[in-house]
């Protein structure tokens, strides 16, 4: 009997007492390595150990991390916040005082004594529109104001005599005003 090995084959040759030959061949496997589910095995495995002490390191780490900054953190500091005082507001008492009236006349200039030093036109303006604009007797008045170099025009349309005269009054108040011409007209009713 003869053996002949081949690669992964086998071959056996058998020779009887008659002359006549007969061949037969067995073919069986070499298991020479590791089976693929083995490979597959082992390498699930490793990943599973390395994530595990990927996760075990992390976790230390943080512990760590976690007890160097766990010292004790200072109070925070003692903050009173006071309100705010109340506000206080004080209203001047208003009195009504009547106030005569005279009879109609016609637009006058009237020469105020004060000498001060001259105030910018515009400013004048402001502060007769403004002191006009304050008094509650001429709240229902349509009143215009100009000034020309000191010189202070009013105009406009009032309900009575006394309104006029008030805000006559008023612009002559104003410190830089040289003088004041009421062209205002009182409504017929």
């Amino acid at each position: 009997m003869a053996d002949e090995k081949i690669s992964k084959y086998e071959r056996e040759t058998i020779t009887p007492n008659t002359h006549s030959e007969t061949s037969r061949t067995v073919v069986s496997e070499d298991r020479q390595g590791i089976s693929p589910g083995v490979v597959v095995a082992l390498v699930l495995a490793t990943v599973a150990v390395a994530i595990a002490l990927a996760m075990f390191l992390s976790q230390r780490q943080d512990e760590q991390s976690t007890a160097a900054v766990a010292q004790p953190t200072p109070a925070p500091p003692n903050i009173t916040v006071i309100p705010p005082a109340p506000t206080i507001t004080v209203v001047p008492e208003v009195r009504t005082v009547p106030i005569p009236v005279a009879p109609p006349v016609t637009p006058t200039v009237m020469p105020t004594t004060r000498t001060a030093a001259p105030v910018d036109d515009s400013v004048l303006m402001d502060q007769v529109k403004q002191k006009i604009l304050d008094a509650r007797e001429l709240a229902s008045a349509t009143i215009e104001v100009n000034v020309n170099a000191g010189q202070v025009t009013l105009s406009g349309e009032v309900n009575n005599e006394a309104m006029r005269a008030l805000a006559e009054q008023l612009a002559k108040q104003v410190k830089g005003v040289k003088t004041v011409t009421n062209r205002i007209t009182v409504k017929v009713l």
